[in-house]
């Protein structure tokens, strides 16, 4: 997962993480272990777990418990209508939310947009992978370009470079000219 590659350079670079999860709350045993060297946060027993904006109103509370407990200089939180949305609605700052682009690209109705313009409103930064990402937030409230960061995920270049082809696809009848797309993404629509 995404969140947990972020935990681990964190806690690599010297830093103190914890890791809290709106899909465990009230979760005895977690689905996910987080980093080594970063702290699981237990969610008070009977919260439920939570996954859409409409169930993030009955984590406040908890949350604001957890906040009071941990004490964070900083809150990375995402997706954005979400878990960004839970700390939007709690107050905290400063809020570093992360989008993983379909949780913007992608229109749920009302209430996710509702829930992704508090959080974004909310937000002190915001963290994206692309700039499409990053138009769609200004889009939605005109969020200052001064408060994105674009990290590109990719391959890097100066590290990585293709070797020779050996598959030869190009050459097999019918592929001549072709243009060759590789994902190693699921086949489903949102792909």
């Amino acid at each position: 997962m995404h969140d947990l590659r972020f935990l681990r350079k964190i806690v690599d670079s010297g830093h103190q993480a914890w890791f809290l999860r709106t899909a465990d709350a009230g979760l005895t045993n977690p689905s996910l272990d987080p980093a080594e060297g970063a702290h699981l946060v237990p969610w008070p027993s009977g919260v439920g777990a939570a996954r859409e904006p409409r169930d993030m109103t009955r984590l406040v509370p908890a949350f604001k418990e957890i906040l009071r407990r941990v004490r964070p200089d900083v809150v990375h939180a995402g997706p954005v209508p979400t878990t960004g949305y839970l700390v939007a609605l709690s107050g905290f700052h400063p809020l570093l939310l992360m989008s993983w682009g379909s949780d913007l690209l992608m229109d749920r109705g009302e209430e996710w947009l509702r829930a992704t313009s508090l959080s974004l409103k909310s937000s002190d930064l915001l963290l994206c992978d692309n700039g499409v990402v990053r138009a769609k937030a200004q889009e939605i409230i005109s969020y200052p370009t001064e408060r994105i960061v674009v990290l590109p995920w990719g391959v890097d270049l100066d590290r990585f470079a293709p070797g020779p082809d050996t598959l030869r696809l190009r050459d097999r009848p019918g592929w001549r000219g072709g243009f060759l797309i590789l994902s190693t993404r699921s086949w489903e629509p949102v792909y």
